[in-house]
């Protein structure tokens, strides 16, 4: 789980922000990051490093994607409408 987290934290910051989806990666990254230190608080298993880079990875991702999102909605609302 904590594999898959930093996986999908590094695709959602990097692949996922240049597709214009959701941000499905991203936030899939931090559900599987706390469920994997929750497993691994439990267990006692290495991962707790990557377990906590998926989540930071995971929650830029989806801060970076609010941020593109709230620029994009502003430049179309701001830009001026032709005249012809």
């Amino acid at each position: 789980m904590a594999v898959a987290s930093i996986t999908l934290g590094i695709l959602g910051v990097t692949i996922g922000l240049c597709l214009w989806f959701l941000p499905v990666m991203p936030v899939l990254a931090v559900i599987f990051g706390h469920i994997s230190l929750s497993k691994i608080r439990m267990t006692g298993l290495p991962g707790r490093g990557l377990a906590i880079t998926g989540l930071v990875t995971g929650y830029v991702g989806i801060g970076l994607s609010v941020v593109i999102y709230i620029v994009s909605i502003i430049g179309a609302f701001s830009a001026p409408s032709p005249t012809f």
